[in-house]
């Protein structure tokens, strides 16, 4: 079954943060994230409206939420 989740960064203040699809998987949405100086990357669960931080970039290291 095909996942419809996607990931992208969010940046911006801590309680108005803008979220910014990139991937279809976390792992490119790191990747995206590392490349462009972002540290946070969350999830839009079946493409829907709320996004979640699920991981953030802290010492050059992902540490899952």
């Amino acid at each position: 079954m095909e996942s419809n989740n996607t990931y992208g960064i969010v940046y911006g203040p801590d309680n108005d943060g803008i979220y910014t699809d990139v991937s279809r998987t976390l792992k490119g949405a790191k990747r995206y994230a590392t490349n462009r100086n972002y540290d946070k990357v969350g999830i839009r669960y079946n493409c829907g409206y709320v996004c979640k931080v699920v991981a953030i970039k802290i010492n050059n290291k992902w540490k899952e939420i």
